[in-house]
């Protein structure tokens, strides 16, 4: 058995060495890290000087010449390339991750010992699956953003979404504000178009606007308003999202996420499984799966776990 741990990069030189290596130097000879490289900076040469130094542990392929068309698109084909049964997914090149990622692997191992139905267990930033389940699903949509959250409100439908709370045991390496500014900028733009692909119009945007209990800043939803004329010119070739896929309307899927969400404990019984975590040989991991990502608490057993690393 193997987990191949999908990973796409686009120009992240600045990190990619740190936050990669805090993935190749915890796992062992289970795993390997499939890299999708769209990038135009130093990334390639970079890869290649770790993929000497990890020859069992990291492959990647290079699209920088021919990018593909999407977030969506490079994750399909992470995926694609992976040799693995298993995949471990949103592993982003600007985080760096404490070493629990095969502890996550044995939880969902563990849960799938009772599983009569495929599933993707959704932690913090991390997400496993069968390879094959994947594609057969898909897996991803064709989108520029919300790629993640776009899969799971499809496999909500069909009862296959696990989302899990935990500790989040991986940390968002430091950006300078210019490039996060873009990010965001590019983010909105992208999420607007894909919005307009699933059928959204002018009036539905506006009507957010007035709406408070959006998670959206005013600056953020008047932004969209303004990228929607853009998208609509440059998004109307792609194309559109079938709807059937999805819950009628996101209050389906956030009562699906209240009534499966939780830790492993809490969700247990919801699903069919044992509440103990005995199969975990570590008592931190234990712990990391024992309570919420809200509980500050926790936080010592990485800053123990960081200096005896030193």
């Amino acid at each position: 058995m193997k987990i191949s741990i999908c990973v796409i990069n686009k120009n992240s030189e600045k990190t990619l060495e740190k936050s990669l290596r805090s993935v190749l130097d915890q796992i062992d000879s289970r795993f390997e890290i499939v890299v999708i490289d769209e990038s135009t900076d130093s990334s390639p040469q970079i890869l290649k000087r770790l993929e000497s130094e990890y020859p069992e542990k990291l492959k990647s392929f290079y699209y920088g010449t021919q990018p593909l068309k999407s977030i969506g698109a490079a994750r399909n084909m992470s995926i694609t390339k992976a040799t693995g049964s298993y995949c471990i997914m949103h592993i982003d090149c600007d985080d760096i991750w404490h070493p629990y990622i095969s502890y996550f692997a044995d939880v969902f191992l563990e849960i799938e010992k009772f599983m009569k139905k495929d599933f993707l267990l959704a932690g913090h930033q991390i997400n496993m699956a069968r390879r094959d389940f994947l594609l057969s699903v898909g897996p991803y949509q064709d989108i520029k953003h919300g790629e993640d959250r776009d899969l799971w409100m499809r496999l909500a439908k069909s009862g296959q979404y696990m989302p899990l709370d935990h500790v989040a045991f991986f940390k968002r390496l430091p950006l300078d504000n210019k490039t996060n500014k873009v990010k965001a900028i590019k983010r909105t733009y992208w999420s607007v178009g894909d919005e307009i692909r699933g059928g959204k119009k002018f009036k539905d945007l506006l009507s957010e606007v007035f709406k408070s209990f959006t998670h959206l800043t005013l600056a953020m939803k008047l932004s969209r308003l303004v990228f929607f004329p853009i998208a609509k010119i440059k998004f109307k070739n792609l194309t559109q999202i079938d709807k059937s896929l999805y819950f009628e309307n996101e209050s389906e899927w956030n009562s699906y996420k209240k009534r499966n969400f939780g830790t492993f404990s809490n969700i247990a019984p919801i699903w069919g499984f044992p509440k103990t975590l005995d199969f975990l040989s570590s008592k931190s991991a234990r712990a990391i799966f024992e309570n919420k990502r809200s509980d500050k608490k926790i936080e010592d057993i990485f800053n123990k776990e960081e200096n005896r690393d030193k």
